[in-house]
């Protein structure tokens, strides 16, 4: 269970500046390159998860992502595997924890209505890819934890971008006790307590505003408040 925690402006603000640098950070072993400087130390398994994308050669409109990670420390690239992209962007991430990558697939891409992105997972060792999640219609964020999955998706009944965990054998829940009103539009981790931070707004205002709008009151986005949603081991 992840219990949900409401911050003050000021608080959330600060904190939210501290863990935007390492949003999608894990652990992975690298040797200690660097020599001695008055700065503070880098820890060797931090590092940072991104993709590229690119079409298949002699497959037109096929496309996959080559998911790589950067050691803070080292500053070496390292490739950690290839896997489809057909989703409406791409979004894959690589978890040193338990060596696999996470991404967002379709298995039928020409039926979208009745084939909605889900989480899957794939294992550069074996070359195994395995759908995870059955009841999710699009991702925008994927952060592998220690024994779990952060999602910010939607789902096949609630259309609003909301936080969803994944745990193995168990599937994808939306995060106990959050309102469904709520739409996550950032989402930051902090890798040292597992706590995730995001900014949700009304969606319920956002509608009223988008509806009501006139050319003396033009259309301006609902004000968000930020959010602490805390990991197992935080009290």
């Amino acid at each position: 269970m992840i219990n949900i925690m409401k911050r003050s402006a000021l608080s959330a603000l600060a904190t939210a500046l501290l863990t935007a640098t390492i949003i999608q950070i894990g652990c992975a072993s690298t040797t200690d390159t660097t020599k001695e400087t008055n700065t503070p130390k880098i820890a060797e398994d931090l590092y940072i998860s991104f993709c590229t994308t690119n079409e298949v050669k002699r497959q037109p409109e096929t496309f996959e992502s080559h998911v790589y990670t950067y050691g803070l420390q080292s500053g070496e690239v390292s490739e950690m595997g290839v896997v489809p992209y057909n989703s409406g962007y791409p979004l894959a991430v690589y978890s040193a924890k338990d060596k696999q990558i996470y991404y967002s697939y379709r298995e039928n891409e020409k039926n979208w209505r009745n084939s909605p992105p889900q989480l899957y997972s794939y294992d550069p060792a074996t070359k195994k890819a395995t759908q995870l999640t059955d009841n999710l219609a699009g991702m925008n964020y994927i952060v592998p934890q220690k024994d779990k999955v952060i999602l910010v998706a939607s789902s096949i009944e609630e259309e609003n971008l909301l936080p969803y965990v994944y745990e193995r054998g168990k599937g994808a829940s939306l995060v106990s006790g959050w309102n469904k009103d709520l739409g996550i539009r950032k989402l930051y981790i902090n890798p040292n307590n597992e706590e995730a931070i995001c900014s949700a707004y009304s969606s319920n205002e956002r509608n009223n505003r988008f509806e009501y709008q006139t050319d003396e009151y033009p259309f301006e986005e609902p004000p968000e408040s930020v959010y602490s949603l805390l990991g197992k081991d935080k009290v």
